[in-house]
């Protein structure tokens, strides 16, 4: 039976019996933005600025303490510096996550943390007090700000650490000597963020 219904088919087919196969016309989009794709939930992809999708850069888990919260972060030596809120210290986890800490503070809050020219700068408050250690390992206060916070630290090009505090609100030029000036005091209270640029000035 079932060889007689193929050769129906395939008779019907041939006499032009058969429904023609219909094909989807190409459709083109238009997309007012970036923003516009990021409205989507691509899982597992990695979208371009140009629209290109393609597989995302490799994850692990590389540290994990689900009792543990952070202040602040940066890149150092081989691993990361994080500053812990619930022990006020700074912890080292090097690239096989290995925990170490390399400093306590007495201060409330660690605000911010940079890493900079074999130095890793520690912003501690209220009041503010930045510290840093050096490759040794030993550590020194480098500035003590006329502020209740430093929320951010950035470097200049030329190597002049930018700060901007909170309570009040600035930005503060420190020189390689440890001398600070206000260059930026505005009516909000708190400065959160710094940018950088040597064509375009200070965001």
């Amino acid at each position: 039976c079932g060889s007689v219904f193929r050769q129906v088919v395939t008779a019907a087919c041939v006499m032009g019996m058969c429904a023609t196969a219909q094909s989807e016309n190409t459709r083109f989009y238009e997309l007012e933005g970036f923003g516009v794709l990021l409205n989507g939930n691509p899982e597992s992809t990695t979208l371009s600025e140009d629209g290109a999708i393609t597989l995302p850069p490799a994850s692990r888990e590389w540290f994990n303490d689900p009792e543990a919260s952070f202040s602040a972060a940066t890149a150092y030596k081989d691993g990361v510096a994080v500053a812990r809120v619930d022990t006020q210290s700074i912890v080292y986890i090097d690239s096989s996550g290995k925990e170490e800490v390399i400093l306590e503070v007495s201060e409330a809050m660690v605000t911010s943390l940079k890493f900079h020219e074999g130095y890793l700068y520690i912003a501690a408050g209220p009041p503010a007090v930045i510290r840093r250690i050096g490759e040794d390992g030993k550590s020194e206060v480098f500035y003590e700000a006329e502020a209740g916070y430093v929320w951010d630290i950035e470097f200049k090009s030329d190597g002049t650490m930018m700060l901007a505090t909170g309570e009040p609100g600035s930005v503060v030029e420190v020189g390689s000597n440890g001398k600070g000036e206000p260059v930026f005091i505005p009516e909000q209270k708190h400065l959160r963020a710094l940018v950088l640029s040597d064509a375009l000035g200070i965001f």
